[in-house]
């Protein structure tokens, strides 16, 4: 019986951890969170317990250190079929085909955007940089012709690039990259893209906002969000896409392996 009720307590306990992860809820806001993530640390059995769920749940902890005491645990999925995947046809709806190859590129660069120069995640102090949807596009266009270049040099990195990101940099270069004269900063700018991704990434509580509003809005990382970036830094097409930025702000090759080391 003793046995019953401890098997009881534990899944409800595993169950309680998950769902405040799921919400991303802030274990220095709440108390019980704070304590299953201590106990999800330091409680072996029960961090089999909580992995063993979460497996056939499609889904897995990214920072199972302390790092996710300030964090709070970040979930990722392990398969595109689970209910907890991200809802691609939510986020491309209204989108057209070149608008959504766009996007990747987009979310490559807004990685690299703010991709943590050092180990700040567990760093209360740690201040994130922070851009407006203007700023980045910006920024994302001076990528983008980075890119361009190099593939127009035959560049060895341009040549290994798929095709799909030479026509999304192509089309992306080919908006208009402000706001019409009547203030129109929809889809078919370059801003206006850029802020449809940002807003996407803030409702999934990947940003934070830091002021202002519209094309001007200031937008800031998250933790959650540089975990993530971390986890991906290492796939290709993130690495050109932050090795283009880093020339293009003059940094040197032995810069660019120090980063990518990190």
């Amino acid at each position: 019986m003793a046995e019953e009720t401890n098997l009881n307590e534990t899944g409800y306990a595993a169950g309680r951890l998950i769902a405040f992860a799921l919400k991303s809820a802030k274990p220095h806001r709440d108390s019980e969170y704070k304590q299953l993530i201590d106990r999800y640390i330091h409680d072996e059995p029960f961090a089999v317990g909580v992995d063993a769920v979460l497996e056939g749940m499609s889904l897995r902890i990214l920072n199972e250190t302390t790092q996710s005491l300030r964090a709070g645990l970040v979930l990722a999925c392990t398969a595109s079929a689970s209910p907890f995947a991200p809802n691609i046809e939510s986020h491309a709806r209204g989108l057209n085909r070149d608008q959504q190859m766009a996007m990747g590129v987009i979310h490559l660069a807004v990685m690299s955007f703010y991709y943590p120069q050092v180990d700040d995640d567990d760093d209360d102090e740690f201040r994130s940089r922070s851009g407006t949807p203007s700023e980045i596009a910006s920024e994302i266009r001076e990528i983008c012709e980075a890119l361009q270049t190099a593939h127009q040099q035959d560049d060895s990195a341009g040549d290994e690039m798929p095709n799909q990101v030479r026509l999304a940099y192509e089309y992306y270069l080919s908006l208009q990259p402000a706001p019409t004269r009547a203030g129109y900063y929809g889809k078919t700018t370059q801003i206006g893209l850029v802020h449809h991704v940002l807003n996407e990434l803030h409702r999934n509580g990947f940003l934070g906002l830091d002021g202002g509003d519209g094309p001007n809005t200031r937008y800031v990382s998250l933790p959650k969000y540089r975990i993530y970036v971390r986890r991906m830094s290492s796939h290709h097409l993130a690495q050109s896409v932050r090795k283009a930025r880093r020339a293009m702000h003059g940094q040197t090759d032995a810069n660019d392996a120090a980063v990518i080391q990190r």
